[in-house]
This record gives C-alpha cells, sequence and structure tokens, in this order.
C-alpha cells in the first residue's frame, strides 16, 4: 500500500471529485459502471477444472490434507513458503483431479475458486475492474497538508500554506535554501564527499542506495531542482487527463525512471505556463 501526492488542476474546487473519479479502483465494488470493463474468466477455469488436479497430502491413517495445514507447520514460522510446512516422510503427497474432488464445474467454482455464482449481467464467472486504476481512496492534503505555499496572505490550513488554492495565488518558486540543501545531500550521499564542519552524519540519511538517485536524477542539478519546488507524484489536468512520474505499486514501489521524471516535469511546467490562473490546484493524498 503506497500515498502518493496528486496535483488536480480544475476549473473550480468542486471539480476535484469528478476528474478523480475514472480513476478509482474497483476494491468496494462502488466504482462508477462507466469506468469498468468484464474479466471473463470462465475459459480459464473450465480447463482449469477438466485438466487441473489439486495436490493432497495422505497421512497413515488415510486422512486428506492441505499441504499448508497447521499440522504441517515447522514450530516457530509463520505465513505461507517454503520455509514453514513439512510434510512428514510417512505422508503420500498424491493429485486429485478437480473433477474428481468436486461433481460440478458449478461446485469447483464456488469451493475452489470463491465465486459463489456467475456474473448476474454477463452470465459468466469474472469480475469488474477498472483498467485506469490509480487508487482506491483519497482525502485533500492528507500526509501532504499545507504542501502549497501562498504567495502573500494567510490561507486555509497555516499562515501561507495550505492544501488548495487559485493559480495565481501559489509560489512556484525555487526554495533556495532547500535548492542548497539538495546539492549538498547529493554531494555527501551520492558523490561521497567528506561532511564539513558542523556537519552531522544524521543529517544526511536516506533511504535508498545511492544508485538509486543516479538513475531517477542523473545528475546534481536535476535532484536539487526537483526537491526545491512543489513536489507531486502525479497530476490530473481540467479535462481529467492523468500525467504521472511512474506508475505507483505498493510499498512505495514504482517503475519511474529520469526519462520518465523529466517527461513529467515537461508536461507539468507545460501545463502551469497555459493554464488559466483563475483556476484551482488541489493537493490530493492518493493511496493504493
Amino acid at each position: 500500500m503506497s500515498h502518493f501526492s496528486v496535483a488536480v488542476i480544475s476549473k473550480t474546487p468542486e471539480d476535484v471529485e469528478r476528474l478523480l473519479a475514472p480513476y478509482q479502483e474497483n476494491n468496494m465494488g462502488d466504482c462508477p459502471k462507466e469506468y469498468l470493463v468484464f474479466e471473463d474468466e470462465e475459459e480459464q477455469h473450465r480447463k482449469d477444472y477438466e485438466t487441473g488436479h489439486r495436490e493432497m497430502v495422505k497421512t497413515p491413517e488415510g486422512k486428506l490434507l492441505n499441504p499448508w495445514d497447521e499440522v504441517f507447520r515447522k514450530k516457530g514460522t509463520f505465513g505461507i513458503g517454503p520455509e514453514t510446512h513439512e510434510i512428514p516422510p510417512n505422508c503420500q503427497i498424491i493429485h486429485i483431479p478437480h473433477k474428481e474432488a468436486y461433481p460440478t464445474f458449478e461446485a469447483f467454482m464456488d469451493k475452489y475458486n470463491g465465486y459463489s455464482e456467475r456474473d448476474s449481467e454477463m452470465g459468466r464467472y469474472g469480475y469488474w475492474y477498472n483498467p485506469n486504476t490509480k487508487w482506491d481512496y483519497w482525502s485533500i492534503g492528507g500526509r501532504w497538508s499545507g504542501l502549497l505555499k501562498a504567495k502573500k496572505g494567510n490561507y486555509y490550513n497555516r499562515p501561507g500554506f495550505y492544501d488548495q488554492a487559485q493559480i495565481k495565488d501559489i509560489d512556484f518558486s525555487v526554495d533556495p535554501e532547500q535548492y542548497a540543501r539538495a546539492e549538498r545531500f547529493w554531494e555527501v550521499v551520492v558523490e561521497g564527499l567528506p561532511l564539513r564542519d558542523g556537519e552531522k552524519k544524521e543529517d544526511f540519511s536516506f533511504f535508498y542506495k545511492p544508485s538509486h538517485y543516479l538513475e531517477l536524477y542523473e545528475k546534481k542539478e536535476n535532484y536539487a531542482a526537483e526537491n526545491a519546488k512543489l513536489q507531486i507524484w502525479a497530476l490530473v489536468d481540467p479535462n481529467g487527463e492523468w500525467y504521472e512520474k511512474g506508475s505507483m505499486g505498493w510499498w512505495g514501489m514504482h517503475d519511474g525512471s529520469a526519462e520518465t521524471f523529466q517527461s513529467f516535469n515537461k508536461e507539468w511546467d507545460t501545463l502551469l505556463s497555459a493554464i488559466s490562473p483563475e483556476y484551482f490546484l488541489t493537493i490530493i493524498d492518493c493511496h493504493i
């Protein structure tokens, strides 16, 4: 599971929900039907029913058990995997054809695959999903509350910072102090330069290997510029088009690269230069 920041540019604040709607995951079954397609799984499961089998463990007493049954668990292990269970040598591994274990295909789908019935609309086994899924829930601000910097005055969340405002009121300039800190981080972490007098090792803690920063930013100037301005992972324009640095997966893993980062930044700069200053920008905390 991952949280990531998304900038939604809209004509009105009320447009945000509408612009994000086409990218909802159908994990709770409440994604609007217009964004869904049906994944038909009947054919592949029928083939499995006709030709497949289930691996079982036959005990000396003739009892049939699942290989992952708790009786076979190694002491002190958790979960399910190659190192968690061990079949005693006096037990026999057997393969039972699905057609022998389940009298009908429907019973196989119910008991083995968890389908209690066919889809009512399609009359087939399968599920509905959104091929354009980007999030399963979102909130305004969230973990990035106050990310936007005001040109002047006090706004919404705290003096000078807020989650939603008109383009004309947002300061998109590069923060020189943050730029200098990012440059120095790169020098110490990526280039391996020694600490200066007064610097502490804990001030340069990092999660990724130095090669990670090189792969995504290529050079110090790119990294500093990226970290000294408004940082977002994705954006949605007023037409509902989604742009992103890379596809976000679980646990913060993504397929972004230096090329996709640079392409995204160009799209972002182009959009900001062309959009009406009267439009609104809203920072969204998206989860997937």
